[in-house]
């Protein structure tokens, strides 16, 4: 086998290396994923169609047939104008704080995957601690069905509150966002989520990494932070009307001299140039009735 060469296990063909990505757990010692990125890629779409459009489930499961670890951080800062990127995704398994970092790390973050139960928190001896299952489904007694049903199970009341506030935050704001942004504000708001618990747990690292993919993707979705407050495409009737005769008086009036010039501009034109103009052609000396000096200088 030349050395530039390696065979990938799904096609059987020899590929070059540069084609297989790198991997850094246990099970290959080959410091590579045996499956090149082409037949990789089609695994993942497959996943994809299997799990009707679902790309979180679909890399889940990827992750769980070659021990790769799953983050959800991961996955959104993976997403590149506005698609999620596999190769992306694995890019970032290989720096720090992921490397050698597993799908056993995953299973002991607790996340969910595919049978939607929790890591057991029992001892070496098996005693004295309730599974995280038990605990959490006491604490999520409270938790409304249906925001379970939005954001999925395997996340603690706290992280519910905190995606349920930003979901909020970022609704009001973009009243109007399309399906698309739609996507970009649920993963906006696993992010905070995640910014959150990193922010508990001290992972300064994690949070820096964290809050740098929640800008990026915040500008990419092309959304606000506030609802432009002289917004008109809302405004009813009566703010229109209160807005012109702010300016301009609406009302009909019966002595059409009244607001004949209502803004003033005649009377301007008629003292600062007209007036002027007219001294300057007949050598007249008329001066204007309110800035002007007397004669005899009072």
């Amino acid at each position: 086998m030349a050395e530039t060469e390696a065979l990938c296990y799904h096609c059987l063909k020899m590929q070059p290396v540069k084609k297989f990505l790198s991997y850094n757990g246990r099970i290959y010692k080959f410091g590579k994923i045996p499956v090149c990125n082409d037949c990789l890629n089609n695994l993942f779409e497959d996943y994809v169609v299997a799990y009707k459009g679902d790309y979180k489930q679909a890399i889940r499961r990827l992750c769980m047939n070659f021990d790769l670890y799953y983050s959800d951080g991961i996955y959104v800062s993976s997403i590149r104008n506005g698609e999620f990127s596999l190769n992306e995704y694995i890019k970032k398994l290989n720096i720090n704080p992921n490397k050698n970092r597993t799908f056993d790390t995953s299973l002991k973050e607790g996340i969910n995957f595919i049978s939607g139960e929790f890591v057991s928190t029992a001892g070496a001896d098996g005693k004295g601690k309730a599974s995280l299952q038990q605990k959490l489904a006491r604490d999520l007694q409270d938790t409304p069905p249906d925001v379970i049903k939005r954001w999925g199970v395997g996340y603690q009341p706290v992280d519910y509150e905190t995606l349920e506030n930003h979901y909020s935050y970022l609704k009001k704001a973009n009243p109007h966002c399309d399906s698309n942004q739609e996507i970009f504000i649920n993963d906006l708001c696993i992010l905070k989520m995640q910014q959150q618990r990193a922010t508990r747990e001290g992972k300064i690292d994690d949070l820096i990494k964290l809050t740098d993919a929640y800008r990026k993707t915040f500008s990419q979705a092309g959304l606000k932070t506030s609802q432009d407050s002289d917004s008109s495409e809302d405004d009813c009737w009566g703010e229109w009307i209160r807005r012109v005769e702010e300016y301009t008086p609406a009302d009909y009036y019966r002595n059409k001299e009244l607001f004949k010039d209502a803004d003033g501009v005649k009377d301007y034109f008629s003292r600062f140039v007209l007036r002027p103009l007219k001294n300057l052609i007949t050598g007249q000396d008329e001066r204007d009735k309110e800035f002007s000096v007397p004669e005899d200088g009072e």
